[in-house]
């Protein structure tokens, strides 16, 4: 409940729904509403599925296959938008191995000036680096601790909860 009145003071008029979906909100929508869907199987057209990749751009395992397989990223995609748009690739791996944090660390810099670069697009940011690659989520979460101060980066609710940041 605590999350419940952080909300009821900060905007007293509107529900939590009705401040997600109020497009003239949305740059104001605190971090803490602004999590990852944890079931995805669709996106609008202005949302963008990010995952983890590896530098072959090979997707056969996690949220790089299911992008694959729901039409979202592009078999190759290493890094950055796929050709359609609906999802940005962050590597994590390279031959099977992790990528170092301070490597990963550039390319999630990348993405988060992309980000900017797009504020009519929501980006949903996955668990990246925390399956496969083998990062603790507290490792990669700290990458991602501009993403709060950028109003259509949606990071996952662990990570949130990593940065201190809760709802």
């Amino acid at each position: 409940m605590k999350n419940l009145k952080l909300f009821e003071d900060f905007v007293p008029e509107l529900d939590r729904d009705q401040w997600i979906d109020s497009e003239w909100r949305r740059d104001e929508m605190p971090a803490a509403f602004r999590v990852t869907p944890s079931n995805i199987s669709r996106l609008e057209n202005n949302e963008v599925f990010v995952f983890g990749s590896n530098l072959q751009g090979i997707h056969t395992q996690g949220a790089a296959r299911f992008a694959i397989n729901n039409g979202f990223a592009d078999e190759g995609q290493k890094n950055g938008p796929s050709r359609n748009g609906k999802s940005y690739a962050i590597p994590t791996q390279d031959n099977r191995q992790s990528l170092p944090l301070n490597e990963i660390k550039k390319y999630v810099d990348q993405f988060l000036e992309y980000a900017k670069g797009n504020p009519d697009k929501k980006f949903y940011v996955t668990k990246l680096g925390t399956g496969y690659a083998g990062y603790r989520e507290d490792q990669i979460s700290i990458l991602f601790s501009k993403a709060p101060e950028i109003g259509n980066v949606y990071l996952p609710e662990e990570f949130l909860d990593s940065l201190g940041i809760y709802r």
